[in-house]
């Protein structure tokens, strides 16, 4: 009996918790998830990296989402980088209680001016629908630590070293709300 309801609570927590990544193509999105697409287009005001603007989600004619940045002095997404939103490159939606939710959006980003000082060349959007949030992450930097530990002694008396390769990042990040209409 305790068998079969861990199985089944296992089984339960599996079937909630599933996520299947979607290939996107040329950028378009696909006729059956156009109805997903929907609640999410529109303007959405937060900050990024604390520059504060409105971003502007819109499906155009070949169904390729499409996102715009404004702030009210005519600045760029990230000031003075002249960046641009590229196409969509793979949705991931998420299942939870037998709907299918969109969770992640990447997007490819161009940093243009600034490619020095932003090494990330897809810019993320996860997507809490619940609440109508969107929190943005996008790769600054990126290097490699070299981490040793003396694990113990040779019969010598030297020193044994375990060593690992650790990779670090540092990212942007930035959240935005759906706006009312």
């Amino acid at each position: 009996m305790i068998k079969k309801l861990i199985l089944s609570l296992s089984a339960i927590f599996v079937l909630t918790a599933c996520s299947e990544v979607q290939k996107i193509d040329n950028g378009e999105i696909p006729q059956e998830y156009i109805n997903e697409i929907q609640p999410f287009l529109g303007s959405w005001s937060g900050s990024f990296n604390n520059h504060m603007g409105e971003l502007e989600l819109s499906l155009n004619d070949s169904n390729q989402l499409i996102v715009e940045f404004y702030d009210s002095q005519n600045n760029d997404f990230i000031p003075g980088c002249k960046v641009s939103f590229g196409l969509l490159k793979e949705v991931e939606f998420k299942e939870k209680n037998d709907q299918i939710r969109i969770h992640r959006a990447t997007f490819d980003f161009d940093t243009n001016r600034c490619s020095r000082s932003i090494l990330g060349q897809q810019i993320h959007f996860y997507f809490n629908k619940a609440q109508n949030l969107a929190n943005i992450e996008l790769l600054q930097r990126q290097w490699r630590d070299y981490e040793c530990r003396i694990v113990g002694y040779d019969p010598n008396g030297a020193p044994i070293r375990e060593c690992q390769h650790t990779i670090r990042e540092q990212h942007l990040y930035g959240s935005f709300s759906l706006s009312e209409n």
